[in-house]
């Protein structure tokens, strides 16, 4: 973990705005918080159906972002945000991933994440003190983002839609790097670890990880389960997981993500 000298005071948290609340990852994050802290959501289109106060908000012009984020942080007061906006587009990429962590300042607590994609394809694993070196557009615009008044957690994940929603090749093409081996977590697990982080706060970066498991393993892990059931309960309850996902293997996680949805 990297400290910063600028970061601010370890905050007493009540309200906590997270960023892209329908996402993958943002709605994870959701059901791990509502319990505990005032949280408000942001939603570009419709809400889900979790106990926290929404509040749509569509991606600005780079020249007017800034100002939409002051307006937020006004109408909502938070203590805290959590940044889980995803591009929608290759278009959006560097406005998403480059220009809103920036616009977000470091006048109070964010955390934000990146990606290993700011490391090449070609390495197996990494480590927070490895020099990034992307080689995509994608792992530059997350790099780019990474703001040394804030608190950037580096994890790549998976989630439900890892079961159901696509066929095992292209996730494969998108997610796993050349070398076959993967060091992701689950997306409850980085959800976990980020609610962890909203009472520990400080600046800094960190680097999220499980050991290296072959794309075998897990394509084996999730071939035990049937996609039919979980297709017919994700839109009543969209990425709605429960339970505690220690950060150990990720087949472990796997088994207990793909158990709670079924």
């Amino acid at each position: 973990m990297e400290s910063s000298s600028r970061s601010p005071a370890a905050p007493s948290v009540k309200r906590v705005l997270v960023l892209g609340g329908t996402g993958l990852l943002g709605s994870a994050v959701l059901h791990c918080l509502a319990q505990t802290y005032d949280v408000t959501a942001t939603h570009q289109s419709y809400p889900l159906h979790v106990p926290v106060k929404w509040h749509q908000w569509s991606m600005p012009a780079s020249d007017q972002l800034r100002q939409s984020v002051q307006q937020l942080y006004a109408k909502v007061r938070p203590d805290l945000v959590v940044n889980c906006l995803r591009a929608r587009s290759t278009a959006e990429e560097f406005l998403v991933n480059s220009c809103v962590p920036v616009a977000l300042g470091d006048h109070l607590p964010v955390i934000n994440i990146s990606t290993n994609a700011v490391f090449p394809a070609s390495a197996n694993t990494w480590e927070t003190f490895h020099p990034p070196r992307p080689d995509s557009a994608y792992g530059y615009s997350k790099l780019f983002g990474e703001r040394s008044g804030q608190l950037t957690i580096r994890s790549t994940f998976i989630g439900p839609h890892f079961f159901v929603q696509e066929p095992w090749n292209a996730l494969r093409r998108r997610y796993l790097p050349t070398s076959g081996l993967w060091t992701g977590v689950t997306n409850y697990a980085l959800a976990q670890r980020i609610v962890w982080w909203i009472a520990n706060w400080q600046a800094g970066l960190e680097h999220y990880a499980c050991p290296a498991v072959d794309w075998r393993e897990i394509r084996k892990a999730l071939r035990s389960y049937d996609a039919e059931p979980l297709k017919a309960k994700l839109p009543y309850r969209p990425y709605l997981i429960g339970g505690t996902l220690p950060p150990d293997s990720l087949l472990r996680q796997i088994e207990q993500l793909g158990s709670l949805l079924v």
